[in-house]
């Protein structure tokens, strides 16, 4: 591989495309979970009162680390790989938007259009175009399936959120309030929760954002005072549990957060710091890292927080080329063009009543995303370069 291809693939990784979170509804697919209280690897040091009941609201309660954290505690089932080396079902980028539909398909955004596969990953279709019209799409990020099958679609480029039916046909079009970063459902199904850099007088330097179509609800999450106030630093991961709290996580702090469904705080928990310097935007160098950041995060139904997290290794920099730029700028990017290279993946289990690390295993794919029933997706490559889905069900065990 070349260093210009190796470039090309450090940047499709890389890049954070200021988009949505990838959510989908819960289909056919078990996960054996069982509460970490009863594990013998990994149960709680000690429990304390209903984390619900906690009246903290400006708090954060530092994560230990249990005295039986587990490393082997859960089995991965492989459940579908995704893509197709060549024709239709190609995938030519590696975008943040994948949902699996009620009816167990997979809708990948690839810019100005979805593609559809099947549960088995046969490619099924395409949808859309680039443009503006109906149908069409700039950036187009599939982000849930919602109670009646219907798969929601944020464009931000367009501005718009589109809602197409099960036959794939368009059901509605609605405005978007702003550059929608990452977005997550509530439970009533028209208004979402989303991390936004907005530049309204209500809105302006707080992360977290209600909304209903184009309109703005409610904004909250405001940042500490002494904490550096740009894109990077401000950015956070929604989700929600079932009945309605919302999470929030920075994803270079390694900082939760847990709100009301209507944005009140009911408390915070802080974690292991995951950078020995403060990350920057911008290219990669010796001094300027690769930063390590949480994924994404899933809230189970048994007062469990799952998080996939990408630590940079220690020896990155052995695997490293430099590269050099249009504009001259020399910066270092994966010598294979693969950030399994830069970075190892973990998944993470916290038990919120005992406010500790209950789970910690090694991943030794590319961690993507969680899917609303706690499978995630993994983003990993064939032997000629091709980008592909893996998508994987994690059951704890004994």
């Amino acid at each position: 591989m070349t260093s210009i291809q190796a470039s090309r693939r450090a940047h499709r990784l890389s890049r954070r495309p200021e988009l949505t979170v990838a959510r989908a509804t819960v289909v056919s697919v078990s996960i054996a979970v069982v509460g970490v209280a009863s594990l013998s690897c990994g149960a709680p040091d000690s429990l304390v009162s209903q984390w619900t009941e906690l009246v903290d609201s400006s708090a954060f309660r530092v994560l230990s680390e249990s005295a039986r954290l587990c490393d082997q505690c859960l089995r991965l089932e492989h459940l579908v790989r995704v893509g197709d080396v060549d024709g239709p079902g190609y995938l030519t980028d590696v975008e943040e938007g994948f949902v699996r539909d009620s009816a167990g398909n997979y809708w990948i955004g690839q810019r100005g259009e979805i593609k559809v596969f099947d549960s088995s990953g046969r490619f099924v279709r395409v949808i859309g175009r680039p443009g503006n019209g109906p149908m069409e799409f700039q950036y187009a990020q599939p982000i849930y399936t919602d109670a009646q099958g219907r798969v929601h679609v944020l464009d931000v480029g367009n501005s718009r959120e589109t809602i197409i039916d099960q036959n794939f046909s368009l059901v509605e079009e609605r405005g978007l309030p702003g550059p929608i970063g990452r977005a997550e459902p509530l439970s009533d199904g028209d208004r979402h929760v989303a991390h936004m850099l907005l530049r309204t007088a209500q809105g302006i330097g707080l992360p977290l954002h209600i909304f209903d179509g184009p309109e703005v609800i409610h904004s909250f999450g405001a940042p500490t005072v002494s904490e550096p106030q740009n894109a990077y630093t401000l950015r956070r991961t929604p989700t929600t549990d079932r009945v309605g709290h919302l999470f929030s996580v920075k994803e270079i702090d390694y900082e939760i957060e847990v709100w009301t469904s209507e944005g009140r705080r009911i408390t915070g928990f802080r974690g292991p710091q995951l950078y020995d310097r403060e990350p920057r935007q911008g290219a990669w160098t010796p001094d300027n890292p690769p930063a390590s950041r949480v994924m994404d995060i899933h809230a189970d139904a048994i007062d469990q927080l799952w998080l996939g997290i990408r630590r940079r290794k220690e020896a990155w920099q052995d695997a490293a080329v430099e590269v050099v730029a249009p504009d001259g700028l020399v910066m270092l990017a994966p010598a294979s063009g693969l950030m399994t290279d830069f970075f190892q993946s973990f998944i993470e289990v916290i038990d919120l009543n005992s406010a500790s690390i209950v789970i910690r295993v090694p991943h030794d794919g590319n961690f993507a995303r969680f899917l609303d029933d706690g499978s995630f997706v993994t983003v990993t490559y064939t032997e000629i370069g091709v980008p592909q889905y893996v998508v994987s069900s994690p059951h704890i065990v004994r």
